[in-house]
């Protein structure tokens, strides 16, 4: 489970690795068993190349009775003259089988016998001068020894401390090609993730560069062309919801004064004219409202959306937002000593706190607090009102366009709404560099604003 939450670039330096160790510890077996013997094979080559060179120098002293060839005999020979063992060496004559005295009567031809894990029997025969009477032909002697092949550990030892070494640099080495090779598909991924993020975010604008590798240039190109598409959608959208805009002012500037004249009109009229009239005027007004915030919208969409900067105190102008619409006794105002005073756009920051103070008298449920803070750089807005929660996953989407609540899908006067109000709303403020969050618990809901004092 474990491996199977790792990343590609950790998947694939474990994988690498893996069929490397394999491969390099099936080789360094292979290479072990095969260098052990010929190893010993040298080593025994190298003990009886002594021995011959040994046997050759006592032959060459030419001894004229065992007793001159005991003092020429290194220490740890065995000397056989016929079957009487004349010096005793490494060898006892019960070491010695008849199997390996056999075939030695070529002189000085040095025979092999290996003897336990790390020593080995040696034989040859030399001549010696013989005894009166012989004709001269000499005296036929048998040499045998059995001597320790030297350094035949340590270099298997040495040998097999090499293998692992280079074993274990591979294995290092091969998690680091794996790694760099992983990386090369794991950073545009990398890349594709946090464009992916961004488009998610509203970034229609983000683009990846091209990929060397055809798979990966493949999804970027076709990244790249989803984006232009959706892009391309999105301006028709925008474009489509301004001219429609555009299109009603001019049928609103007539519906609008009729509507009023209605409504000054309505006493005189009969219950059920008085009942058409009141939903004329209520659907013109939030019809004019509609076309307003599209209107706002759409400059946003094209750049065109101004800052007029000045210096505004807002406990005042939040004040009289509430004045202004009426809801001094549905809101209350808690502010911190003195006056906040920020470089903002008054006309803006009404809107922002006429639309968050509006939304929570008209969906949430009392009390509604709106609190003023400033600390030596920011300003912060808060409206909080009781009531339940609102659902993470419509926290996520308030701020889209066109977005309504459950509560807010009534088309009553005073619930009526666009949906274009939040919008509206993170669009001001992020116009004057600012945030906009929710946060919702149970009993509690909370829209906070956070305004740098000084523009810039």
């Amino acid at each position: 489970m474990a491996f199977r939450r790792a990343g590609i670039r950790t998947r694939a330096a474990l994988a690498f690795s893996c069929v490397v160790l394999v491969v390099v510890g099936g080789v360094s077996a292979a290479l072990i068993y095969t260098v052990g013997p010929w190893i010993y094979s040298v080593t025994r080559s190298q003990a009886a190349e002594q021995f011959h060179s040994e046997a050759q120098q006592v032959q060459s002293e030419r001894p004229n009775n065992i007793s001159d060839l005991r003092d020429l005999l290194p220490w740890d020979v065995t000397a056989i003259v016929g079957d009487r063992v004349v010096n005793v060496g490494t060898a006892k004559q019960s070491d010695i089988n008849p199997a390996f005295r056999t075939g030695g009567d070529t002189p000085l031809k040095v025979r092999k016998l290996p003897w336990g894990p790390n020593r080995v029997m040696l034989g040859t025969v030399i001549t010696i001068r013989g005894a009166p009477g012989d004709g001269g032909a000499g005296q036929r002697v048998e040499l045998y020894s059995i001597r320790p092949l030297l350094g035949v550990t340590d270099t298997i030892k040495s040998t097999v401390k090499v293998v692992a070494l280079v074993s274990l640099a591979a294995l290092v080495l091969s998690a680091l090609l794996a790694a760099w090779l992983a990386g090369l598909v794991v950073r545009p991924l990398r890349r594709l993730d946090e464009a992916a993020a961004r488009a998610a975010n509203g970034d229609t604008t983000v683009r990846l560069p091209q990929q060397g590798v055809p798979e990966l240039a493949e999804l970027t190109a076709t990244f790249n062309q989803m984006m232009r598409t959706h892009q391309n959608r999105l301006d028709q959208s925008k474009r489509f919801a301004a001219d429609v805009s555009h299109e009603l002012r001019t049928p609103l500037a007539a519906l609008v004064p009729a509507s009023e004249i209605l409504e000054e009109e309505k006493g005189s009229m009969s219950p059920d004219a008085q009942v058409a009239a009141g939903l004329l005027i209520a659907e013109s007004r939030n019809l004019a409202r509609l076309v307003d915030d599209l209107i706002e919208l759409s400059r946003y969409d094209s750049g065109r959306a101004a800052l007029h900067l000045q210096p505004t105190d807002l406990v005042a102008l939040s004040h009289n937002t509430i004045r202004h619409r009426g809801w001094q006794n549905d809101v209350s105002v808690a502010a911190t000593p003195g006056r906040i005073h920020a470089d903002v756009d008054p006309r803006r920051i009404e809107l922002v706190v006429a639309n968050l103070v509006g939304n929570a008298v008209r969906h949430g449920q009392p009390p509604v607090v709106l609190r003023l803070q400033g600390d030596a750089t920011h300003a912060t807005i808060t409206v909080e009102n009781a009531g339940p929660a609102i659902p993470a996953e419509v926290q996520a989407q308030l701020f889209n366009r066109f977005y309504k609540g459950e509560i807010a899908r009534t088309r009553s006067e005073d619930q009526g709404g666009s949906g274009l109000g939040l919008s509206l709303v993170k669009e001001n403020v992020q116009l004057h560099h600012g945030t906009v969050a929710v946060e919702s618990v149970d009993g509690r809901t909370a829209f906070t604003v956070r305004l740098p004092l000084r523009a810039g």
